[in-house]
Formats: structure tokens, C-alpha cells, sequence
């Protein structure tokens, strides 16, 4: 294994498992949590370079949580059978549970997602943030099927909010946005068929979210209010991730190894700012 000021390399995780595609850190710097594109959860003892790993009992894993509160970990899953309800289709969605010492599963928590025409959305990434005394999961749902007509696609890619406070009587929270749901059409009225990707959450419930987009000039990075009313919003182009760091949101970008950053209070662009790596 080859280590450079203390950065494992891929090497530190056996080969057999697949590619890692998503990772979070414990607080102490002690344990890598990372999901890979063959469903395994891989737990790196980033001190001594053990690790351990089980196998997700879902379909279609893209990211993971670490809840240091409650000691567990969420897994995404992807979307299940299509059903209609009222003459309106859904999406059964599931977020596995695991226990963050012993990785054995826990329990699922199981919602709803609308869909156009049987179409599926999936569960794309999520984001764990505490608000007024409580937890949430903030779940980025894309759409998987292409639309012939707009904005008829947008309805498959919305956010949800999910309580998980208790993790073992998680909610749904239907007081967010439209009865449970922001809806891409809702907040990005442009026609793009560009989808919902990544999420971030402020301290004070502030929602930053990005709409993926290589080839036009439509707003990609959309500030919303802690209960999803638009607030502000913001073209940066192939902005792909987002994260809070201070004052700044910092957003990677396709097409190279460069990021960018922006004002997180009104989302003017900070020249320069980590440019290229």
C-alpha cells in the first residue's frame, strides 16, 4: 500500500469489492464508511488500514450517510415497483440502516416518490443535517426515464426530507415543500432536462442544490429556504457536487480535475478560487 502524508490510496481496500462511489469520514479521522458500485459497505480503519465490509441487501446503491448520533449508517437503494395512487404514479424508495460498528443491517425505511408515466426516479444522494432539535435525510431523487416533452420529465427528479431522528419510527416530513416534495420544475423553470445531482444543508436549514448541466447556460446551483421556497440561484457550468465550507460553497466540476466556489449568500462566483487542482 502506498501512503502519502497519510492519504490511503484505493489499494487499501480489496479489489474484489468494486470502485468506491461514495465515502464519509467519521469525526475523530479514525473510519472511512464507503459504498461501491457492487453494493458492499466497506468500513477503513483509517489508522491501522483494517477493514471490514458486507454486502447491502439492495438494488442500486449510489451514496451513504454516517450518523454518529445514533451510531448507524444509511445506504441508498434504488427505486422499486411502480404503482399508481389517485391516477398518480410512485416510486417505492428505501434507505437501508446499518449498524456503523458491527455493519449488520438494522432496518429499512421505506417512502414514496412521484413518477410521469410509470417512469422510475432514483435515490441519487443524500445529505444528513439537524434542524430545530432534529435529524433529517435530505434525498436527492433522479430521474431514470427520458421525457419526449417538458416538463413532464422534472416530476421524476424532487427532493424529500425524512426524519430520522429515531431512525427506527422515520417519517416522511410532508410540511417540506409541496406535501413532502421539491420538484426540479418547480424551482428551475427554464425547460432544461438537466437532472437534480447533489444537495447541501447550512446550519440554519439553508438548502443548496445543483442541477447537472454540461452544455447550456441554465442555472445550475439553486439556494432554497429551510422549508423549500427558491430563494436565489445561479449558472456555473459542468458544477457536478456541492459542499458548505465557512462563508463559501465549494462545487467540483466535470471535464477536469477543477473546482469553484461561490458566496453562499448570494452566489457570486469567487474568481479563481481552486481553479484547477
Amino acid at each position: 500500500d502506498v501512503h502519502y502524508k497519510g492519504m490511503h490510496t484505493v489499494a487499501d481496500v480489496p479489489t474484489d469489492l468494486g470502485s468506491i462511489r461514495d465515502i464519509k469520514v467519521s469525526s475523530d479521522g479514525k473510519y472511512a464508511y464507503m459504498i461501491s458500485d457492487t453494493s458492499y459497505i466497506i468500513k477503513l480503519n483509517l489508522k491501522t488500514n483494517e477493514s471490514q465490509n458486507v454486502l447491502v441487501d439492495a438494488d442500486g446503491t449510489n451514496a451513504i450517510l454516517l450518523d454518529e448520533d445514533q451510531g448507524v449508517i444509511y445506504v441508498s437503494s434504488k427505486a422499486g415497483t411502480v404503482g399508481s395512487v389517485d391516477n398518480s404514479y410512485t416510486t417505492e424508495q428505501s434507505i437501508y440502516v446499518y449498524d456503523a460498528d458491527t455493519l449488520e443491517q438494522l432496518a429499512i425505511i421505506n417512502y414514496s416518490t412521484p413518477t410521469n408515466d410509470g417512469k422510475t426516479s432514483e435515490l441519487y444522494n443524500m445529505e444528513l443535517a439537524e434542524l430545530d432539535g432534529k435529524t433529517y435525510i435530505y434525498a436527492v431523487h433522479q430521474g431514470t426515464g427520458w421525457h419526449s416533452a417538458y416538463p413532464q420529465f422534472f416530476n421524476d427528479d424532487s427532493m424529500v426530507r425524512i426524519d430520522v431522528t429515531d431512525y427506527t419510527t422515520a417519517t416522511m416530513d410532508t410540511t417540506f415543500g409541496e406535501n413532502g416534495y421539491i420538484y426540479l420544475e418547480d424551482i428551475a423553470t427554464d425547460g432544461d432536462p438537466a437532472k437534480f445531482f447533489d444537495v447541501t444543508v447550512d446550519t440554519d436549514g439553508t438548502i443548496y442544490a445543483l442541477r447537472h448541466s454540461d452544455n447550456n447556460d441554465k442555472d445550475s446551483v439553486f439556494k432554497l429556504s429551510a422549508t423549500g421556497e427558491l430563494l436565489d440561484s445561479e449558472f456555473v457550468q459542468y458544477a457536478k457536487y456541492v459542499d458548505i465550507a465557512g462563508d463559501d460553497l465549494i462545487i467540483s466540476l466535470t471535464g477536469g480535475n477543477s473546482m469553484t466556489a461561490l458566496n453562499k449568500e448570494d452566489l457570486s462566483i469567487i474568481e479563481g478560487y481552486f481553479k484547477n487542482l
